[in-house]
């Protein structure tokens, strides 16, 4: 069995061994003991791009550069790489799976800063070192060598699915601290619920579990950390027990587990993306109020002192049809790219 960086060199040095090439985008690593027909190198099997979402078969590093393969995540099991030209930067940030690229190759620099705000990916510019690969792929396996070589994090968050993840906080912050991480030298991995113990082609050296609605169950390979960010009522102390650290974001909720644990426990509070979130100095609605966020069933504090004090309030979310006249709803959601303007002019 090959490692990691010798199936990376491989993948994009030759197109002989244990890799097959399907066109200019794809290379593909099979499982021992399958057979091809004509004269294909032994065990090799063509496949086109729809068969590599099947984890099973696929092993290795998978080519993408057009926006529309994106439409679906890349095959789990593999290292995936997009080639983009500048001027076609618009269409990749709305590509559905764009967020789960490993790595991006891009010839400016501008469009270099503007896939680093939308993904966590590692990015690399043709006055980089691997720039000939841009046009060639003679500079990929520096690129790849560069990210294997880099700890990993998974990041674990309570998001149900990809079709619901845009309207969870947990997600959004996943994805920021993702960002930070990866400008720190990581490679950062956000696991949906679903994902929480699916099969990685590289293991992670940390385990973050973003604690919010639901447990992590037994500890995973490596380093095992929690930062609890929510429900702590929900939390056990056995739970907890399980993991080499507890962050805790509340200073006050920190010291009450800190007397009651083994485990060591640190305060460590919620942050966000300040280039996200840069505030305007002079915002063009003043004296808007606003509130962002799901009624979650019941009529939310802040709002309802809000509305019986006769201020005028502008409420972005869900299920609030049953609490206030729907005048005041103007959206069911905001993305969060546009977020922080949203607020900044309030």
């Amino acid at each position: 069995e090959v490692t990691a960086s010798q199936l990376a060199a491989e993948a994009f040095a030759a197109r002989e061994g244990h890799v097959a090439w399907h066109g200019e985008p794809l290379a593909v690593r099979l499982p021992p003991g399958r057979t091809v027909p004509g004269d294909a190198p032994p065990g090799l099997e063509p496949l086109q791009a729809t068969a590599c979402g099947d984890a099973d078969r696929f092993s290795g590093a998978w080519l993408v550069d057009d926006p529309r393969e994106l439409d679906d995540p890349p095959p789990r099991g593999a290292i995936s790489v997009a080639r983009i030209r500048g001027d076609e930067l618009s269409g990749w940030l709305v590509a559905p799976a764009f967020r789960h690229l490993d790595a991006v190759l891009v010839d400016r620099a501008d469009a270099a800063d503007a896939v680093r705000r939308h993904s966590r990916a590692l990015v690399v510019t043709s006055g980089d070192a691997g720039s000939a690969a841009f046009k060639t792929l003679d500079g990929l396996p520096d690129l790849l060598r560069s990210w294997l070589a880099r700890p990993g994090i998974a990041l674990k968050t309570a998001t149900p699915n990809e079709a619901e993840r845009d309207s969870w906080g947990d997600f959004h912050f996943a994805e920021a601290l993702g960002r930070a991480l990866r400008d720190l030298g990581y490679r950062v991995r956000n696991d949906l619920h679903p994902d929480w113990r699916r099969p990685a082609f590289l293991p992670d050296e940390v385990s973050l579990v973003l604690r919010g609605l639901d447990a992590c169950p037994e500890p995973l390979d490596g380093m095992n950390l929690s930062w609890l960010i929510s429900h702590p009522s929900r939390v056990s102390d056995v739970e907890l027990e399980r993991f080499d650290h507890v962050f805790v974001a509340s200073t006050f909720y920190a010291g009450v587990l800190a007397g009651r644990l083994e485990t060591p426990v640190s305060a460590l509070l919620q942050c966000t993306d300040p280039d996200r979130f840069s505030f305007m100095e002079t915002p063009g609605s003043v004296e808007r109020r606003l509130f962002v966020g799901n009624s979650k069933g019941y009529y939310r504090p802040m709002v309802k002192a809000a509305l019986e004090a006769g201020e005028s309030v502008d409420i972005w979310g869900t299920w609030w049809h049953e609490h206030i006249d729907e005048s005041l709803v103007r959206g069911e959601a905001v993305p969060n790219e546009d977020l922080g303007a949203l607020y900044g002019n309030s």
